[in-house]
């Protein structure tokens, strides 16, 4: 039984095509598949002739970047392209992807990403992750989702955008409303529209850079807040010194209580309103100055 799943297996893999740059956001995991690709089709395809074919002097050098432990320079993105047989446009792409993945801040990676779009506009598999992408990157379209479930809003884009606070323009409440529906997030019925349980989920380079965007447009949300209402809010800091069992109880506690909160919201009935409420942990000292 073994042997003949094992031999269904490599026929199926002989059939395959080689994998597709376009369908990938991370060059690591695209030089990882080609090297697989490249071994199931001749058994003498190793890490070091890989290295050597890309001119690198170090037989580990490859396999030390799809690990993670070493990233390809600037200068070293062509040779790579070259050995992985890449045309014009793959090259291009493939060089994006390396200043992608190993940009430091936000700004650099959604810089680098715009780029990887325009290249990849094509490609089907790219849009829904733009989709995916977009749905993070404006911090109303978790608002809409919200509102148009207790607001009768009647295809009326204006009153819609005006709903939201701070208001948005009608072109980008109708712009939202569509992504919702694409992403099936709501559901379009005869009585109006429901939220659907489809969690959007994606890659996790594409995932982390969308998130932090989100949650850098609600911190500013929440900065703003301090001047847009006067009762209707609830903002409150606390800066204290603890070690590192301490900090891990408290996230913990941020954990059960944002579980907590969760569960009393799903019971509630005869919504009309939406709140935003962060959490926030983070260090305001370096580790080691303790004890110094």
């Amino acid at each position: 039984m073994t042997g003949g799943a094992q031999s269904g297996s490599k026929q199926a893999s002989k059939d395959e095509g080689p994998p597709s740059l376009f369908s990938f956001l991370d060059y690591r995991e695209f030089l990882k598949a080609h090297f697989e690709f490249q071994k199931k089709a001749n058994r003498f395809f190793s890490h070091a002739f890989f290295a050597r074919k890309a001119g690198f002097k170090s037989r580990t050098f490859i396999l030390k970047v799809m690990k993670g432990e070493k990233s390809l320079s600037r200068a070293s993105i062509y040779p790579v392209a070259l050995a992985l047989n890449l045309g014009k446009k793959d090259r291009d792409y493939f060089g994006l992807l390396v200043f992608f993945n190993d940009a430091k801040t936000g700004e650099e990676k959604n810089f680098f990403f715009s780029q990887l779009k325009s290249l990849n506009k094509d490609s089907r598999s790219s849009l829904l992750r733009n989709d995916q992408f977009q749905y993070f990157n404006n911090w109303y379209n978790a608002v809409i989702r919200e509102i148009i479930c207790f607001t009768d809003f009647r295809d009326d884009y204006q009153r819609l955008g005006e709903a939201v606070a701070p208001a948005i323009s009608a072109k980008k409440a109708k712009e939202s409303v569509e992504l919702l529906l694409r992403l099936k997030l709501l559901v379009k019925k005869s009585t109006g529209y429901e939220q659907t349980d489809t969690i959007v989920t994606t890659g996790d380079e594409i995932y982390s850079l969308a998130v932090r965007n989100f949650q850098r447009e609600n911190m500013q949300l929440a900065a703003d807040a301090l001047d847009r209402y006067s009762e209707e809010k609830d903002i409150s800091t606390i800066t204290f010194g603890t070690n590192e069992a301490g900090f891990l109880q408290v996230k913990r506690e941020v954990v059960n209580f944002r579980k907590r909160l969760l569960g009393i919201m799903a019971n509630q009935k005869g919504l009309d309103r939406v709140y935003q409420l962060n959490f926030q942990l983070f260090p305001l000292s370096r580790a080691e100055a303790a004890g110094t």
